[in-house]
Parts: structure tokens; C-alpha cells; sequence
């Protein structure tokens, strides 16, 4: 298991939090930064590194790896040049597959309206059937705090799903209307971000609601 460094948190909530307990465990060695776009970012042992130095930094190769926060956006003109950078950008929940899923059966559920009361529903139906499952994402806790499990269900939004790399064993989608414009852009983008969870690799079996599959986003 390695991570290179130097490595951003960029953003400063309960999911950089939990990175940079994941960095601690598996990299400790790691220099971390953070950055947020306004305030002060409360992350023990990481040093907050101002928005504005950010391009010079990505041009200079200072970092190896940025951890995003769901909140901050792949369309920020930051990230996009870190992009360009060639710099790895990687996110809570691609850490979680890629360093701690093990062999867990993934069940990833996404929509706008009606993911939560899914993923709880869902989650209840297989603890009743005496299965060894736990319920993370943009529900209960951030994925990386989850305890090995055989089956996981996960609720992702669609900041999450917009550059995830998980290959679920299941997907749901409940419903797809315009939100979140502020982060995604576009109408187009954030549909497009959302069932960027449809894309994954290898294909998943997958259950979408009628008004998912008659999306015209479906269509294209």
C-alpha cells in the first residue's frame, strides 16, 4: 500500500478528516497540506496552504497527490490545472476501493431524490437477514471509517459519483432531476456526473426507477 506525497486535502470536513486519518495509518511518513477556499481548515497535523498558491504549485510538482473533498468541485479552475499537471486527484471514496474494500459486495445507490431513504431501507432488509454489512458514503460515516465488511452499502452523491472508480457489484439509481448547479455547471454535466456511477468497470447489474430510464440523458 503506498501513497505519494506530498499530498492536499483540498477542502476541510468530516471526509478530509477522515483522509488524513487514512494518511496517518497507511502513509505517516507523508507530508500533508490542506486548503480551503475561505477560513480556517481544523486538520490535525497538516499544514493550510493558501488557494492562491496553488497553481504554482501544481506547475512545480510540489504535490504527488490531491485528496478533493466531495464539495469542491472537478470543474474548479484549481483542480483542472492540477489536472493538467498530470497530479493525481482522488477522492475518500476511490481511497476506500482502491486500499480497504477487500472483497466486500458493493451496492452503490445515487439519485437525486430518494438515495437516503433507499440505502437505510436497504441496509435494514440485509442486517434482518443476519448479513455482515455496513452503510457509509454520503450517509452514517465516511466510507474509510467503515470496519471490514462482506456487503457495503453505499450512498453517493453526485459529487462523489462525478470521478469515482469503484466497479460496484449493484447500482441504483432513484431519480435524476437538475440540482447542484453550482458545482456541476450544467444541466448536462450533472447528469452526466451522476450516472457517471453507471460507467464503472467491469459493467454492475444495476436497478433504475422509471423515470431514471426514460431520462433523456439515458437516451443519448
Amino acid at each position: 500500500m503506498s501513497i505519494n506525497g506530498p499530498v492536499l486535502l483540498y477542502g476541510a470536513g468530516r471526509e478530509a478528516l477522515s483522509s488524513r486519518k487514512f494518511l496517518r495509518r497507511v502513509a505517516p511518513d507523508v507530508t500533508v497540506h490542506v486548503c480551503v477556499d475561505e477560513g480556517e481548515a481544523d486538520i490535525p497535523d497538516s499544514l493550510q496552504v493558501p488557494v492562491a498558491s496553488l497553481p504554482d504549485a501544481f506547475k512545480s510538482g510540489i504535490y504527488q497527490t490531491v485528496i478533493r473533498s466531495p464539495g469542491v468541485s472537478i470543474y474548479k479552475p484549481e483542480l483542472i490545472a492540477a489536472k493538467t499537471a498530470g497530479i493525481e486527484i482522488t477522492t475518500n471514496v476511490n481511497l476506500w476501493a482502491k486500499f480497504q474494500r477487500g472483497n466486500a459486495k458493493v451496492i452503490a445507490l445515487t439519485g437525486t431524490k430518494g438515495k437516503s431513504t433507499t440505502a437505510k431501507l436497504l441496509f435494514t432488509i440485509l442486517q434482518a437477514a443476519k448479513l455482515n454489512v455496513g452503510l457509509a458514503g454520503n450517509i452514517g460515516i465516511p466510507v474509510l471509517e467503515l470496519e471490514a465488511h462482506e456487503y457495503v452499502v453505499l450512498e453517493l452523491s453526485s459529487f462523489q459519483c462525478a470521478d469515482l472508480k469503484l466497479a460496484p457489484d449493484f447500482i441504483g439509481v432513484t431519480s435524476l432531476f437538475p440540482e447542484h448547479l453550482d458545482w456541476h455547471k450544467t444541466e448536462e454535466k450533472y447528469f452526466c456526473d451522476k450516472l457517471n456511477l453507471l460507467h464503472q468497470k467491469p459493467p454492475a447489474k444495476y436497478a433504475l426507477s422509471e423515470q431514471v430510464i426514460a431520462h433523456k440523458t439515458l437516451s443519448k
